[in-house]
């Protein structure tokens, strides 16, 4: 299955380069591009593609705004950041519009590819660099009551929670567990009511910030 792709960036060069570079990926084509806010939006209803890879620098609008507008009017498509940016704030604000994923322009192309189609599957994706910020930014945070909540986690949910965290599949959890994927998914809904995580990237966000799973330099 060929995975459709939107490419929002207010630079032309840019995405003619993301461009050329993704329709070399044999299970990848971008069906639109869009320099500006109005655009973009307009595009994903018109096109539903399967992920926008969303800039934050786009004219008349910014990235944040434009991943809540696509997330609320076309809720079917995955959005994917791709920015120069590493704030926490800015980083969680991103995710919590609605991106699935955060990819930082300095990752390699390979990167951008993997990122791509961990969403375009459903799950969620933080390189490095975004995990570092967000585990920084939560470190610094005493509003939020993670260690309490953790201690309801049973050491399986622990486990299943590290393990969708590193981006597996639920089969593939399953698997390395020797457990049904019926109970995964049942492990990862007990765990989003007991941590109040509203989804897949708050629940993996919760897995970062209690340091349960590895984030590489």
């Amino acid at each position: 299955m060929t995975i459709e792709i939107l490419l929002v960036d207010e630079h032309a060069i840019v995405r003619e380069g993301l461009k050329s570079l993704l329709n070399s990926e044999a299970d990848i084509s971008v069906v639109g591009e869009a320099g500006d806010g109005t655009s973009a939006v307009e595009l994903a209803k018109m096109l539903v593609p399967d992920v926008v890879v969303l800039a934050f620098a786009v004219a008349g609008m910014n990235g944040i705004e434009i991943a809540h507008r696509i997330a609320a009017e076309v809720p079917g498509v995955k959005i994917l950041a791709l920015s120069m940016h590493t704030e926490n704030r800015l980083i969680g604000d991103m995710l919590s519009a609605g991106a699935m994923g955060y990819v930082h322009k300095g990752c390699s192309f390979a990167e951008l590819a993997r990122a791509i189609r961990t969403v375009a599957a459903g799950r969620p994706y933080l390189c490095a660099v975004a995990a570092h910020a967000i585990t920084e930014g939560y470190t610094h945070d005493s509003s939020h009551d993670g260690p309490v909540a953790l201690r309801a986690i049973s050491d399986r949910e622990r486990e299943v929670l590290r393990l969708l965290a590193e981006g597996k599949t639920p089969k593939r959890i399953a698997a390395v567990l020797g457990i049904s994927v019926k109970t995964v998914y049942t492990h990862r809904r007990r765990m989003m009511v007991k941590l109040g995580a509203k989804n897949a990237v708050h629940l993996m966000k919760c897995a970062i910030r209690q340091g349960l799973t590895a984030v590489e330099a």
